[in-house]
């Protein structure tokens, strides 16, 4: 079995934040992560720049760390329901674990998710602290009631689906929000690698 590890978003932009998920996670199960970028984000307003610029950020993000991109959610009109993306990475890769790397935040709320009650049959979830957040108990969280709870990270290479595993490292205290924010202000961002920004800058981004 050669297992995915996938790390979602709209990367708008992408920050040190996420690097550091998928460094946690890609440490953790010897899986070098795939960025996952999509085009119309259900649950959080549209990206105010396009499709492009937000793909040209993350491949100069991602230059030299041996992670790679995945732009299948791109190339759709509609929205990108997770739930649908993973249907049809399970149809093409059907008995490799597909592990998705969440933040604490969507550990609590996945089960408002579209189709939520099918995600632990098409992936494994490795959850990753926020800072000052605490993990709430299994049985009052979705995955706690419906996917198994794994020790190790090292689980959830063992089947193709149906396990969550929670890390005891944190990411980092950092939001594309925040980000977005202070540009619009004028302001330095903080946590951004200088390469994002100077694009950023150039292309006169988020101002």
């Amino acid at each position: 079995m050669r297992a995915l590890l996938l790390l979602g978003g709209t990367f708008s932009p992408v920050h040190l934040g996420h690097l550091r998920m998928a460094e946690i996670a890609s440490e953790s199960l010897g899986v070098s992560a795939t960025f996952l970028i999509n085009s119309i984000p259900p649950h959080k307003e549209a990206p105010s720049v396009t499709s492009s610029d937000r793909l040209r950020m993350l491949e100069i993000a991602l230059k030299g760390t041996g992670f790679s991109i995945d732009t299948r959610e791109l190339r759709r009109s509609s929205p990108s329901y997770t739930s649908e993306t993973l249907r049809e990475i399970r149809a093409e890769r059907p008995h490799d674990p597909v592990i998705f790397i969440i933040g604490m935040d969507s550990f609590r709320t996945i089960g408002s998710w579209h189709e939520a009650e099918e995600l632990p049959e098409l992936a494994s979830f490795f959850v990753i602290r926020r800072p000052g957040t605490e993990v709430p108990p299994p049985e009052k969280s979705f995955l706690g009631q419906h996917a198994e709870r794994a020790g190790q990270a090292g689980e959830l290479l063992r089947a193709p689906a149906g396990k969550y595993f929670i890390s005891e490292r944190e990411c980092l205290p950092v939001s594309s929000t925040a980000i977005r924010q202070a540009l619009a202000r004028g302001e330095e961002p903080s946590l951004i690698s200088p390469e994002v920004l100077q694009y950023i800058r150039k292309n006169g981004l988020y101002r």
